[in-house]
């Protein structure tokens, strides 16, 4: 890129942020996208049986951080388990979570355990591991330690499906609306790891597909967004922009998801 043999490429590591960006000639462009990035405890395993703890692990985590490190700043930290710019987002669920550590060793206390201890391991895979890096921090910080255990996307999707797992790390895209990732919040879900039981999710996910009012609709995906901060079975982390490096005078026109249409590329 910097040798003008390319005009543009996918930006994949943020740690290369501040080289495109100290190069005139070079430019980000950042588009908002659907990928979400979370965490989710064993609910069957303690201490995360015990809801305190659960809330405490909310408080716990350094979510902006998260993004300026994970993302080179280019994303949104917030406990809403819905990327900003997919439909079924609201900053009206409750309840949410701010970064709080005393909060957190405040519901440590309350729940009774005592820490430091160690509460087992997270299971990740490569894409989620530097993630899983900061939430082993973050959780340290209230006393709850956790080794790392990385594998496979397979071998990981089949430890955390067996149970055999505290925390488990998860990214992934999520469609153009909440009702794509149900796959996660039904009680009867394929990757429901952190076992939501039904617990009004269902229906409400039911609701939602059945109509084609998007007033209605979107109340439905904030009761099911409330039900999800109130279990504290997931964590949302943060979402991130999509990332491009590209010529600084290349003009691109994009669309949700970082879709480009090269008819609509031109130079300035």
């Amino acid at each position: 890129l910097a040798a003008g043999q390319v005009d543009m490429m996918r930006l994949t590591n943020a740690s290369t942020i501040n080289v495109i960006k100290s190069n005139p000639d070079l430019a980000i462009l950042n588009v908002p996208s659907n990928n979400i990035n979370y965490c989710m405890v064993n609910p069957n395993v303690a201490p995360f049986d015990n809801i305190k703890v659960r809330q405490a692990v909310n408080y716990a985590l350094n979510r902006e951080a998260m993004v300026e490190v994970l993302a080179g700043g280019y994303g949104n930290g917030h406990s809403v388990l819905c990327p900003k710019g997919v439909f079924g987002y609201s900053d009206d669920v409750t309840p949410q979570y701010e970064y709080d550590v005393e909060k957190a060793k405040e519901l440590i206390e309350e729940s009774g355990i005592t820490v430091p201890m160690d509460v087992g391991k997270i299971v990740t895979f490569p894409s989620s591991a530097p993630a899983a890096q900061m939430v082993q921090y973050d959780l340290a910080q209230i006393g709850l330690n956790l080794e790392i255990q990385q594998y496979d996307l397979s071998v990981a999707m089949q430890t955390m499906a067996a149970g055999d797992f505290t925390v488990g790390m998860w990214d992934c895209g999520t469609g153009a609306e909440l009702c794509d990732i149900d796959w996660v919040l039904r009680s009867d879900g394929l990757c429901n790891y952190a076992g939501m039981k039904d617990v009004g999710i269902d229906e409400l996910l039911d609701k939602a597909m059945g109509t084609l009012d998007n007033a209605e609709r979107g109340e439905y995906y904030k009761e099911v967004l409330d039900i999800v901060n109130e279990e504290c079975k997931y964590f949302m982390l943060y979402d991130n922009d999509i990332l491009y490096a590209k010529n600084a005078n290349l003009v691109t026109p994009h669309y949700p998801n970082g879709k480009m249409l090269i008819s609509e590329i031109s130079w300035e």
